[in-house]
């Protein structure tokens, strides 16, 4: 299973945009937390399998939203 989600929030931090910071938690940290549990039942019934998650470049490097 190759997990790869996230979005980039658009707005500036100072605005305060809680909505757009639950989104993003969702997206980027629940998501791939929830395939990786759905995933691991696969695995214990195949008895094998493998788990990759990738990181997009904002991951790596600092933007100004």
């Amino acid at each position: 299973m190759i997990n790869n989600a996230g979005i980039i929030p658009v707005s500036a931090l100072e605005a305060l945009n809680v909505d757009e910071w639950d989104r993003k938690i969702d997206v980027s940290i629940k998501a791939v937390l929830y395939r990786i549990a759905a995933a691991l039942h696969y695995e214990g019934v195949q008895e094998s399998g493998h788990i990759i998650t990738t990181a997009s470049v904002a991951g790596h490097l600092l933007f100004p939203a």
